[in-house]
């Protein structure tokens, strides 16, 4: 009875002992300095070369996903377009072999019930149904036609849409390399730099006992320079990897920032981690880096 009275507070003493490992903070040997960057930096290049028509922005402005940025010259695309325009839109030939169609048909129908009445013969019933089906592949190659020339005006549009330069974030211009009337060539096609800032990211280099403690969707704050309180951010990325000269691991976290107010380049540094999660399971971030 004494034995199994032992056993019991052994293994209740593990089993709190374990709920207490698992309640502790990250072992975290020192605080992390480090610095934010843009979550994306994007150099925007011309997907065709010609010489740069317009240029709506200027650095430093805010973008949307998908906005113009700059327009290369399409003054041809422009006219082709016209031209494929009025080509998808006229039916004369639909209307026409349609007529003939109709007519072909109806003298078929005819010569049909006259030959049952014995006054139409089998030549000419047979001739009237070949100028029938000859008149229906008109009808057919003219609605083909027509088809054609709808996605020759749908190409034209896609070649205009290649002379495009878009955002493909929301974010800021921090760089422009072309100015109108330059000359974009294969060789330098990148037109200007697109930085997102939304979230931002603090980039810190820890060593790798330090590193073992994290987890991927952990919180920790963050406090920047520029700013008077401490951020939340999110782990989002931890480097497989040694860095060969350092023996460091390359560790982000990911800061929300939907108004700007935390600027990339600002200097950070690691706070204490988030303790209403310990012992929860990490929740894996929507963005990875």
């Amino acid at each position: 009875m004494i034995k199994a009275r032992v056993l019991v507070c052994a293994l209740l003493c593990a089993v709190a002992s374990t709920g207490a490992q698992e309640n502790t903070s990250p072992s975290i040997t020192h605080a992390y300095e480090g610095l934010t960057e843009p979550f994306r930096q994007i150099d925007l290049a011309a997907a065709e070369t010609g010489l740069m028509q317009e240029v709506a922005i200027e650095e430093g402005q805010a973008v949307r996903k998908g906005q113009i940025l700059a327009r290369l010259d399409d003054l041809v695309l422009q006219a082709s377009l016209a031209v494929a325009a009025a080509q998808k839109e006229a039916i004369g030939q639909i209307r026409i072999a349609e007529a003939e169609f109709k007519l072909r048909s109806t003298r078929y129908r005819k010569l049909m019930e006259l030959q049952q009445r014995g006054h139409a013969t089998g030549e000419e019933v047979t001739v009237a149904e070949s100028e029938k089906e000859v008149a229906a592949a008109k009808l057919l190659q003219a609605k083909e036609a027509l088809k054609v020339r709808q996605l020759e005006y749908n190409r034209t549009l896609a070649q205009i849409e290649r002379r495009l330069i878009r955002s493909p974030v929301d974010g800021v211009v921090t760089n422009v390399f072309k100015e109108p009337y330059e000359f974009v060539s294969y060789a330098e096609p990148v037109v200007m730099t697109v930085v997102q800032l939304n979230p931002i990211v603090a980039v810190f280099t820890f060593n790798p006992n330090d590193a073992k403690a994290l987890k991927l969707g952990q919180q920790f704050s963050v406090k920047l320079d520029s700013s008077k309180r401490p951020a939340r951010g999110v782990v989002s990325y931890i480097s497989p990897v040694l860095d060969a000269e350092s023996g460091t691991v390359k560790v982000k976290v990911k800061i929300d920032n939907p108004s700007g107010k935390y600027r990339s380049g600002d200097k950070c540094t690691l706070g204490e981690p988030d303790r209403t999660q310990l012992g929860t399971k990490p929740k894996i971030p929507t963005y990875r880096k």
